[in-house]
């Protein structure tokens, strides 16, 4: 979730009900040593004070996990740190952060015992059934317990393995095996498009609950509905009309000019137009006009255009 999850996001899920919001990834390295790129990523608005704002970290060293879970303690404005241990994107995996962690179990336990010692805040892991399928089919199991036996006080595990990236069928007797292995709560993840599947995977795994990723972009009303669909399973779920789903848009753009000017960025206007380029589709995919709308967002500089080519949808 890359680009995604930055504090406006996070105010419009919190706002649609998510219990949770998880930061974008942050490089443990680039925290210990000071990277220009990583302050943006965890920036707050005063919308999320008080709310469960969760750090995500990755790396594959120890000491300098540890020094980075410090320094994101310090701060003072996050309620836990997590620590990813499934993302197969090559960047991460490259420098042996992410599901790249999982080749050698004993280092991703390593990392997460220093990232417990290191602060009073909860830390929770988020990882894969395992590398691949062709390896030990009790991998997810196993990779559960490493993450209880180290200290995680929570744990969310996808249902693909990394070598699938976010492709293909969930493999649902892995997740329900990782689910029974630990005391922790677990959480879900994976191909979760509806509250219907958010049911149905509960269901099937007994998973303590669910998180959502990338059917909620574009998307953020995802959160109440399948809040509501488990609270209630008789209830009819509505998708968003075209005129919500155009509300949340123009609420998403104005937090998001917000965000850009608290940065302090020097056009906070053009970045925020920028920012939404990837958004645009994903809000109204469906709608006559829309795929001709984003062509046409590529030349627009200005919130007032972005607004008005908007307007033209309706």
């Amino acid at each position: 979730m890359a680009e995604i999850t930055d504090a406006a996001y996070r105010v419009l899920a919190f706002e649609q009900g998510a219990d949770a919001c998880w930061t974008e990834m942050v490089s443990a390295a680039g925290l210990v040593h000071d990277s220009p790129n990583t302050p943006p990523h965890l920036e707050t608005l005063p919308e999320e004070n008080g709310k469960p704002v969760i750090v995500q970290l990755y790396g594959s060293n120890p000491s300098e996990m540890a020094e980075a879970v410090r320094k994101v303690s310090d701060l003072g404005r996050f309620y836990a740190i997590d620590i990813n241990a499934g993302c197969p994107a090559p960047k991460v995996v490259r420098c042996g952060g992410g599901s790249a962690l999982l080749k050698d179990r004993s280092l991703y336990g390593r990392v997460i015992a220093a990232a417990v010692s290191a602060t009073r805040l909860p830390v929770t892991v988020k990882t894969r059934i395992g590398l691949s399928p062709d390896r030990q089919s009790s991998a997810s199991a196993e990779i559960a317990k490493i993450a209880e036996e180290n200290g995680a006080a929570l744990l969310t595990i996808h249902g693909r393995y990394a070598s699938a990236f976010h492709s293909g069928p969930l493999d649902i007797p892995a997740l329900a095996a990782a689910c029974n292995a630990v005391r922790i709560p677990v959480l879900v993840n994976g191909a979760i498009d509806s509250p219907n599947a958010a049911r149905n995977l509960l269901r099937e795994t007994d998973a303590d609950g669910v998180m959502l990723a990338r059917a909620a972009i574009g998307n953020p009303s995802l959160f109440r509905r399948t809040i509501t669909a488990l609270e209630n399973p008789d209830a009819i779920d509505t998708p968003p009309s075209p005129e919500f789903q155009r509300s949340l848009f123009l609420h998403h753009l104005d937090v998001e000019r917000r965000l850009k000017t608290a940065l302090k960025q020097p056009d906070p206007e053009h970045m925020t137009v920028l920012a939404f380029r990837r958004f645009l589709f994903l809000y109204f995919r469906g709608l006559p006009g829309a795929a001709a709308l984003r062509r046409r967002l590529q030349t627009l500089e200005s919130l007032d255009e972005v607004r008005m080519a908007v307007q033209s949808l309706f």
